[in-house]
Order: C-alpha cells, then sequence, then structure tokens
C-alpha cells in the first residue's frame, strides 16, 4: 500500500509536470501583436496645408475629406500665353470681319478679272481677293480661335489641379500620425498623415529557430489575447525569419530588438477583422500555439 501510494503520488506529479511543461512548451511565441497595415496619405501638389484638427484614434471613413491644399504661385506660363494668342487670334478675326463689311466690288474692265473680285486688298497680302477667297480665311480664322478655346479649357483645368486639391481618406480606418501640421507649406508627395487599417488585421510573432524550422505557410495555429482564456483560429500567412525589420516599415506596430534576434512569423486571424468587439485592437498582445496543449480538451468541454 505504501509503494502503492508512492507511485501514485509520483504519477501525479509527472502528470502535473506534464500539464505545466506542455502547457508552457507549446504556447511558443509570448511576443504575439496584434497588428495592422498603415495607409500614407500623401500631397499630390506643392502648397499651404489646410487642415482641421482631429485625435488621434479617431475613426475615419472612405473618402473623407482630411485636408486641403492651396498652391497661388503654381505655374500660370502656358496659360497666360493661350490667352494671349486667343486674344491675337479674336483680333484677326474681328478684322476679317470689318474687311468683309466694307468691300467695294470692281470694276471687271479696268481689272480685267472676274466681277466678284474685291476692290479692297487681301488681308494678308497685296494682291485683290473675291469673296469665296475672303470666306476661306474667314473659315481660317475661326477654326484657329475654336482650337485655341479647347486648348485654353484644358490648361484652366490642368492649372486649377495644380492650384488647389483635396486629401481624402482612401479606406475605412484610424487617424494612426500626424506628419504636417495645418498651415504648413508641404511638397508634392510629402507624407501628410498615416491611418491604420482595421480591415487589414493580423497578428505578428516571433519563434525560436527550432520551431521555426517545423512551421508552413498555410498551417494552423491558435491565438488567445493576454488576459482570456478565448482561442481564435489563424493560419500562417507569412515565414519571414530573422532580422525581419524592413517588412513593418507600413506596419502599426514595430518590432521589439528581442522579436528581431528571432524569427518573425504573421498570423491571420479572421476574428480580429469580422467580431466587432475585437476589431482595431491593435498593440493588444498575447500568444500564439502551434501544437495541442494538454489541457485543450477540457477546455473544450468547459465552453
Amino acid at each position: 500500500m505504501r509503494f502503492g501510494r508512492l507511485f501514485f503520488g509520483l504519477a501525479v506529479i509527472l502528470l502535473a509536470l506534464w500539464v505545466i511543461i506542455g502547457e508552457q512548451i507549446t504556447g511558443v511565441s509570448s511576443d504575439a501583436v496584434v497588428n495592422a497595415r498603415l495607409s500614407t496619405v500623401r500631397a499630390p501638389i506643392a502648397g499651404t496645408l489646410d487642415m482641421p484638427m482631429r485625435p488621434f484614434g479617431m475613426s475615419i471613413r472612405a473618402d473623407d475629406e482630411l485636408a486641403t491644399l492651396n498652391d497661388p504661385l503654381a505655374d500660370k506660363v502656358r496659360y497666360n500665353d493661350l490667352r494671349m494668342e486667343r486674344a491675337f487670334a479674336a483680333a484677326e478675326l474681328e478684322r476679317l470681319v470689318a474687311f468683309g463689311a466694307d468691300q467695294v466690288p470692281a470694276d471687271a474692265e479696268q481689272i480685267n478679272s472676274d466681277p466678284e473680285v474685291l476692290a479692297n486688298r487681301a488681308p494678308r497680302t497685296n494682291t485683290r481677293v473675291g469673296n469665296s477667297e475672303l470666306a476661306v480665311y474667314l473659315t481660317e480664322a475661326r477654326s484657329r480661335l475654336e482650337a485655341i478655346d479647347v486648348r485654353l479649357v484644358d490648361e484652366d483645368a490642368r492649372l486649377a489641379l495644380l492650384s488647389n486639391a483635396s486629401l481624402t481618406a482612401p479606406s475605412d480606418g484610424l487617424l494612426w500620425e500626424i506628419l504636417a501640421d495645418d498651415g504648413e507649406v508641404v511638397q508634392r508627395g510629402q507624407d501628410i498623415l498615416k491611418l491604420m487599417l482595421c480591415d487589414t488585421a493580423l497578428v505578428t510573432l516571433s519563434v525560436p529557430v527550432n520551431v521555426y524550422n517545423l512551421l508552413r505557410v498555410g498551417q494552423s495555429a491558435k491565438f488567445r489575447l493576454d488576459g482570456t482564456e478565448a482561442l481564435y483560429d489563424g493560419t500562417i500567412t507569412r515565414i519571414a525569419g530573422s532580422g525581419a525589420e524592413t517588412i513593418y516599415r507600413n506596419l502599426a506596430v514595430a518590432p521589439s530588438i528581442k522579436h528581431l534576434e528571432r524569427y518573425d512569423i504573421a498570423l491571420l486571424v479572421p476574428e480580429l477583422r469580422e467580431n466587432s468587439t475585437l476589431r482595431c485592437t491593435v498593440g493588444q498582445t498575447g500568444r500564439v500555439f502551434f501544437e495541442a496543449r494538454p489541457l485543450d480538451r477540457m477546455r473544450d468541454l468547459l465552453k
């Protein structure tokens, strides 16, 4: 009996150790964090920024106007040239119209020509012209004026785009970072602000090399937020290896030094995008489990 109790106690201790160690070892990532992609809004033109104050974390809807830009120094050289060219063309047309109104029929016998030849001098030459030739000159002048008007409309639209611009949100998200101030003169292509896109949420983590070598893209895993017991199904969507700092340049949460010393993994967890209570929980930490744990069946029974 004494040896039986001894063996029974030893078995209980071993079972407890197996549970404790199994629970800890299979939870291979203690630095998992909810992350999301960032969208950078840039200035389409150079100009003065007009942007109202907004609190960080404010919800932004797609196509919301975030700011406006005004450039009073936009290049108007081509526009002014076209206006001057149009003024000359309009003056030429008026002169031709006046020329036709003042025409006097010539004496056919004196000038030995057709009776419809004009006594007046031609608009561009020192020879006399007839009505048909004058009509050609008028048609040419009107066509030239119409062509200039078309170019002037196009140039006016281009100038409007260079003088004023509106910055709109590309998609739904949260205001994450402001990179320029109201009233600041910014250059074309300059970063103005960043939005965190909740619909792109994923879990980023790092693992030791012995675990990393066993993982594959598409492999299933489970994610648990710290302080909770709920487990969420996930799928490995990226295996980036060690020193994967560059791939975090467009993500909301940057990796720690400890993270970069291990091997980077990204996990797609649909619940983080679809569950309204979990959306936009970027920055919250948790653990990822790549294998079944000893107490998983008991947890399932208690649900």
